[in-house]
């Protein structure tokens, strides 16, 4: 049974103060000390124990640290340091020994951390001004809290004075000396609003007490030569080098004396028994004065009923009376150890309680003057864009870890990824969409293209309307003008392509992206395998008999050129029915590491390898035009069209064995529709446009040299004697030249 009160009504205290106060979701930090009565640790996992019920999720504890039993001052150093680990806790809570109390304040000043603590002291602190004696100013800010006492009234201690006569003990210094011996705070004390009352008579009973009139007390004897630092006997705990006791010292004259705070509940709880034998043999023995033989026998378990069944007023002048648990209802003043300049320090109440907490918050001063109530957190909060990961067994304190990469704040604790099209915004709580971009005309990588395929373009008009000028003259005539239109027209294509590669996707554009990306090349390239094909079979013919090849009219040669272009078509038509023309934004290609550079880059939905596959029937008769322009590299010289040609070839080739990687390598849409419309550029700006340069020059030049009866060994018979038979316009195409 327990007068004093619950063991668990401090803890609930504390963190009722920590409601009142807004502190209950910061860290505090409990240190204990293990006592023989409790079981290691037992403070500590009761004070969890009401938190987590007086909070679901629990008050924060940063650290749970013990004080040895038999410690050195270096031991509360650590502790201090230990402390000091979680530097932004600055909460305490002490269930300490006066003792212990001191030795932790002379740490805090050894450790120049005075003002740096706020100290919450259970009742073993209380008023007391033992544990802080010459420690004020470490102690400055303290809240502690103490069991309600104050005076008896004549009427209770006379009717206790008869229930002790009658059950007790046979006392031959009765209490009628009893006078009032309130403790006062010191003059300069800030407690002049209240004053801290003691149980009178108490101090007079006790302070007369010596080693003649007390040895009832078995541990009277060690009190004594602790109180007054002397050896009784030889048997003593005392060392040899103190003093021997002479039995004529004093309580209060030669040693320093102070109420304990509890006096109350201990003779509360010797009335609370006197109480339970009265009303036992009242039961029990109604017609007998004093204990009859049913008391005798009755046990300590109904004894234990009538205990819990008492009911009286207290010393404190408060019902003493026991719940099911054995527990007194609880009572306590707040107090909190204050400094002041006009006044001096000293314990102030600033509430009470009494089932409930009653603060005076305005009451509340701070160490170093600070206006509210101080932080005391294990951790401070993380900035916007961070995360918390929570210290194991510590859930009030975290390290703050910044949301990375295209991460963002989805809550205190974790971190997402952004939507694929989507980055995180400035201070990563939340996700905005990521910019949008194509190829611009001032790019480099498009104001090259355009500059080469201008260039491209006027050399392509100049040299159609050159021919469309002289069109009717042998020189044009003899060059084959009709597939030297069909190739000027596919160059003209692969230079406009250039600006459709560079124009804002969309539809239309994709869909003519579509069909002259390999149309132009198509036709450049049926020209001239048409003509290398020709030229390979009338000589291949020549040499076998008198008779001409087949299909080597104008008309057969068109013909047979739009038969290999229409099969690029075909092509064409079959992949807008599979997949038709869209544009899409593509993510991935310039997704970097820094968000901020992320980009979208609007293009058409062609892959690169759709690219390539739309330049494959280009490059299959590119490769097959280079063949024939090998087969004929041997072909007179007046004749020998297919040089000029397979030099175009060779050209080519090498120029396409360089795109192709560089294409596939470019990690960027940009760069890659550069690549695409330079290298477009190049291989018919250079190789074609020296092509048709060598191709009008050798023409003209051959057109004006006569035919010499060595070259005409070398033709085949029915070009000799077409050639004989036309003698005169040779003749009159030389003036001509």
């Amino acid at each position: 049974m327990v007068t004093a009160g619950s063991d668990a009504v401090p803890h609930i205290f504390v963190l009722r103060f920590y409601d009142k106060t807004a502190c209950h979701t910061r860290c505090s930090v409990v240190s204990r000390r293990e006592e023989g009565q409790n079981r290691p640790g037992s403070e500590v996992k009761l004070f969890l124990k009401f938190s987590s019920r007086v909070h679901p999720g629990g008050i924060c504890i940063a650290q749970s640290l013990k004080i040895p039993h038999e410690h050195k001052p270096s031991d509360f150093d650590k502790i201090i340091r230990q402390l000091l680990d979680t530097r932004y806790a600055r909460t305490v809570v002490l269930f300490a020994s006066d003792e212990d109390i001191r030795g932790i304040l002379n740490a805090s000043k050894r450790a120049d951390r005075v003002g740096h603590f706020l100290w919450i002291g259970s009742d073993s602190w209380g008023s007391k001004n033992s544990p802080i004696h010459q420690l004020e100013d470490a102690a400055v800010g303290a809240i502690t809290i103490l069991p309600k006492r104050a005076t008896i009234s004549g009427e209770f201690r006379e009717t206790h004075r008869v229930w002790r006569d009658q059950f007790l003990v046979s006392r031959s210094e009765p209490l009628e000396d009893e006078q009032t011996n309130t403790l006062q705070a010191p003059e300069d004390a800030v407690t002049k609003s209240r004053r801290c009352c003691c149980l009178p008579g108490f101090d007079a009973y006790f302070t007369s007490r010596t080693l003649e009139n007390n040895r009832r007390n078995v541990w009277f004897a060690e009190y004594w030569e602790e109180n007054f630092n002397c050896k009784l006997m030889s048997s003593s705990k005392k060392d040899d080098s103190s003093r021997k006791c002479t039995g004529q010292e004093r309580i209060g004259v030669d040693s320093k004396y102070e109420q304990e705070g509890k006096v109350q509940f201990v003779i509360d709880a010797v009335y609370a028994m006197a109480h339970a034998l009265h009303n036992m043999q009242r039961d029990l023995c109604p017609d007998v004065s004093g204990i009859c033989p049913e008391m005798e026998l009755a046990g300590g378990k109904k004894l234990l009923k009538y205990i819990r069944s008492v009911g009286f007023n207290g010393s404190a002048g408060t019902s003493v009376t026991f719940n099911r648990n054995g527990d007194a209802p609880g009572r306590y003043d707040l107090f909190q150890y204050q400094r002041s300049n006009g006044t001096g320090s000293g314990y102030r109440a600033v509430g009470q309680w009494t089932e409930t907490l009653q603060l005076n918050t305005e009451d509340l001063r701070w160490p170093q003057g600070e206006p509210d109530v101080p932080m005391s957190v294990c951790s401070l909060p993380c900035r916007a864009g961070e995360k918390k990961k929570v210290v194991k067994g510590m859930p009030c304190c975290w390290h703050c870890e910044p949301c990375d990469g295209y991460q963002f704040q989805a809550d205190e604790f974790s971190c997402k990824l952004c939507a694929y099209n989507m980055r995180p915004g400035a201070n990563r709580t939340s996700c905005r969409p990521i910019p949008i971009i194509k190829l611009e005309w001032h790019s480099p990588w498009a104001v090259i293209p355009v500059f080469l395929a201008m260039l491209g373009i006027i050399a392509t008009i100049f040299v159609m309307v050159t021919f469309v000028r002289y069109n009717d003259t042998p020189i044009v005539r003899a060059s084959g003008r009709e597939l030297s239109y069909v190739l000027l027209t596919g160059i003209f294509l692969c230079y406009i392509i250039t600006f459709l590669m560079i124009a804002k996707p969309d539809v239309g554009v994709c869909s003519f992206r579509r069909v002259f990306l390999g149309l132009g090349m198509c036709i450049s390239y049926a020209a001239l395998l048409t003509k290398t094909n020709r030229i390979y079979r009338i000589f291949e013919q020549g040499k076998k008999s008198v008779t001409a090849p087949r299909l080597i009219s104008p008309t057969s040669q068109l013909a047979i050129a739009f038969s290999l272009i229409s099969v690029q078509l075909l092509g064409v038509l079959v992949w807008f029915g599979v997949d038709p023309p869209n544009t899409v934004v593509d993510f991935d290609e310039q997704r970097t590491i820094d968000p901020e550079l992320a980009r979208g880059v609007l293009k058409c939905d062609i892959t690169d390898l759709q690219i390539i596959c739309s330049l494959g029937y280009s490059i299959l008769l590119m490769v097959t035009c280079t063949v024939y322009a090998i087969k004929t590299r041997g072909v007179p010289e007046n004749f020998n069209e297919a040089k000029p040609i397979g030099f175009t070839m060779y050209t080519t080739c090498i120029v396409w064995l360089a795109f192709i990687p560089i294409f596939f390598g470019t990690a960027q849409s940009a760069e890659k529709v550069g690549n695409a419309s330079s290298h477009c550029s190049f291989l018919l700006w250079k190789p074609t446009s020296i092509s048709i340069s060598m191709l009008t020059l050798q023409r003209e030049a051959h057109s004006c040299r006569p035919i010499t009866e060595q070259h005409s060994s070398s033709l085949p018979q029915f070009l000799n004697i077409k050639l004989v038979s036309s003698e005169t316009s040779s003749a009159s195409a030389s003036e001509t030249c």
